[in-house]
């Protein structure tokens, strides 16, 4: 495979199963562990794992690399090195996998796992309860004009301070003390090629990338798969795939894809009870097959909650998924889904309030009770396999019925999303859905095993 190759002056360490860490860490003489490496490197560093299990706690890494010059923890076989948690032991603290107190950290192409003896931390899980990746801020990331004037010991330059960390080819394994799989406080991080068993979050970072990824069931203890919200802006969650089984949050299939949520921890960036500012989700495919439970809480595909001024469209819901709306979002825009159902009520009962929301140009096949469009598509959109491939077939209804979406950011600048999912520009009318054509040949269905 071909490695990271950095600045003349970087240097390149190497972790192995036989190590030590009172090596140099040069490829004849590694180390023994991760931590040493994390301990070690400097900005433009880069540390290659050779294949085996690591068996660690939590692994923290607390110095930052700068813009171009990273600190990167690469596998030497993508997934063939794995780090076995077993940090909770104990039963009362709560920490994550990777825990990242700074910026400019990747991660790349290694395998996260659980020791089978690892135990719930506390009283239950949480966002950071072996967490595979938790990449923390530095400081909350307020607005120059938060009401109040600036919170005691807080900053308010509208920065989370560590910036830029990424997670690329990652595979991160369920198990039933692991809390998120992915989780970011920070500014510009991206999250690209991953398969996760558990949700990837953004919580209240700015610019955030969520593309390319995996994330399938059983997902994690609190239900969701991928969700931005605590004030994110800006957030991109684009190209993914969501299976959805039922099996999260007491059955109910909580949530899929999901812009918003809880009201913001105060202090947030504007003080406000937006949970999502200029957030964009596009080209995904969700597929949920959930049984229905008692009340009306089951399989929330898609959905907003306390955002403002966001999109979601040319996605793909198959499956009995419902779409969450609520009051307190407003000034968002849904166009282009294809939402190929099994007859259930296309809108959560409890959470369907459409107002200040524009809903146009969308397929609601097979539900019931769609919300009022303007120029609504309707009919069977034949895809050509609604739990696994998406691609429309001919004939389709979908096929050039769309309509031209552009996205605005949090600060008046220009987000580029007129590509489909497999980047090919998007002809004008544009399709519903994530394919700008309907004679690309399918690619394999994505396929994961459920490691426990």
């Amino acid at each position: 495979m071909a490695l990271w190759s950095g600045p003349a002056w970087a240097n390149t360490y190497y972790v192995r199963t036989t190590g030590n860490d009172s090596n140099p860490g040069t490829t004849g003489s590694p180390w023994l562990t991760i931590q040493k490496a994390a301990n070690t490197m400097v900005a433009g560093d880069t540390t290659i794992i050779g294949d085996g299990t690591y068996t660690a706690g939590t692994i923290f890494f607390n110095t930052s690399g700068s813009a171009g010059n990273p600190i990167t923890l690469q596998a030497e076989h993508k997934r063939l090195v794995i780090l076995e948690f077993n940090g909770n032991l104990t039963g009362t603290t709560c920490q994550p996998q990777l825990s990242v107190s700074a910026g400019y950290i990747t991660f790349q192409d290694l395998r996260l796992t659980v020791s089978p003896s690892n135990t719930r931390c506390g009283t239950g899980i949480t966002s950071a309860s072996a967490t595979g990746i938790k990449f923390w801020q530095q400081y909350r990331a307020h607005s120059p004009s938060y009401p109040g004037g600036c919170p005691s010991g807080e900053t308010c330059n509208g920065t989370t301070g560590w910036v830029n960390s990424q997670a690329i080819g990652m595979q991160v394994d369920y198990h039933a003390t692991r809390g998120d799989a992915i989780g970011s406080q920070q500014d510009g991080t991206l999250v690209d090629g991953c398969v996760c068993y558990g949700e990837i979050m953004n919580y209240g970072g700015l610019g955030v990338i969520i593309r390319n990824n995996q994330i399938l069931a059983p997902g994690n203890v609190g239900g969701s798969f991928v969700q931005s919200k605590g004030e994110s802006r800006n957030t991109q969650i684009y190209n993914n795939v969501i299976v959805m089984d039922g099996s999260q949050h007491g059955g109910k299939g909580w949530a899929g894809l999901f812009l918003g949520g809880d009201t913001p921890q105060q202090p947030s960036f504007t003080g406000s009870s937006v949970t999502c500012w200029n957030c964009v989700a596009y080209n995904n495919f969700v597929y949920a097959t959930g049984t229905t439970a008692a009340g009306d809480g089951t399989n929330v595909a898609w959905g907003v909650q306390g955002a403002r001024n966001s999109k979601m469209f040319n996605n793909v819901i198959s499956g009995n998924g419902k779409l969450h709306l609520d009051s307190i979002s407003t000034g968002n825009a849904f166009y282009n889904n294809i939402i190929d159902g099994t007859g259930q009520n296309a809108l959560l009962s409890w959470a369907n309030t459409t107002t200040g929301e524009t809903i146009d140009y969308n397929d609601f096949y097979n539900v019931t009770n769609a919300p009022t469009q303007t120029r609504a598509i309707s009919g069977d959109p034949l895809l050509a396999n609604p739990a696994s491939d998406a691609h429309l077939g001919v004939g389709s209804p979908a096929i050039r019925a769309g309509t031209t979406v552009t996205m605005t950011g949090y600060n008046g600048e220009t987000i580029i999303v007129n590509l489909d999912a497999t980047g090919a520009l998007r002809g004008v009318p544009w399709n519903l859905g994530i394919y700008s054509s309907v004679d690309v040949t399918p690619p394999a269905a994505p396929t994961g095993v459920l490691l426990q």
